[in-house]
């Protein structure tokens, strides 16, 4: 490596080490007294003293977290799901066995940039804005992904290493929605299938999912 190299790193890693160093992690746990934050996953999401761009590490618990919005930026990190010892679950991965349940989360127009990674949906999780990472989490008993808002643009979405388990998958929620730079990849779709009817595509990448539904058809797809 030469001189200038060197030099080059040195200079992307000073510049990079504020932005890493101000994001502070908030673990937050909903079984009483288990939780180094002192409240809900609702208000340490309204909390003043969390920023943007803090990551919030969901963590694993038998009291479910509810029903949640989220109107800024953050970062989720559940223990993801197939943890335990039951048929088909990946056991040893995790000390603790159980998942990080929401009944559904909304991510308003202000979270653009949200990231939300290993946690177990019941509900909706609702999608009304761009730059957006939903991956590895868990959708089972009326989980599913919604696009929502009329008009809207969605824009930089990555769906990616999902567990579709329950009746619904990928749908939209509103008469008129524009896809731009949209993947849907490596995702597993039970008994559903991406619905996004009426829909206008400008780029979207769907590759590498795996659907066991045999009726129905997988994809309801929309105009491009």
């Amino acid at each position: 490596m030469n001189t200038k190299t060197r030099t080059l790193l040195l200079f992307m890693a000073t510049a990079l080490a504020p932005l890493w160093s101000q994001a502070t992690i908030w673990r937050v746990n909903s079984t009483p007294g288990f939780s180094s934050y002192p409240g809900t996953l609702q208000q340490c999401i309204l909390d003043p003293n969390v920023d943007d761009g803090d990551t919030l590490h969901v963590e694993s618990s038998a009291v479910g977290y509810g029903a949640i919005v989220c109107n800024r930026p953050l970062v989720f990190i559940g223990p993801g799901y197939r943890i335990g010892n039951t048929a088909n679950d990946n056991t040893d991965l995790q000390h603790h066995q159980l998942t990080a349940t929401l009944t559904s989360l909304e991510l308003q127009n202000s979270a653009i940039g949200t990231r939300v990674y290993g946690l177990r949906f019941t509900g909706i999780l609702e999608v009304n804005c761009s730059d957006v990472t939903i991956q590895g989490n868990l959708f089972d008993t009326n989980g599913r992904l919604r696009f929502a808002g009329s008009p809207n643009t969605f824009t930089d979405i990555l769906i990616r290493n999902n567990y579709f388990d329950s009746a619904f998958g990928i749908e939209k929620f509103g008469s008129t929605q524009t896809y731009s730079s949209v993947e849907i990849v490596n995702n597993i779709f039970v008994t559903t299938r991406i619905d996004l009817d009426g829909g206008q595509v400008t780029s979207m990448t769907i590759a590498n999912n795996v659907f066991y539904a045999t009726s129905g058809g997988n994809l309801n797809w929309c105009a491009v």
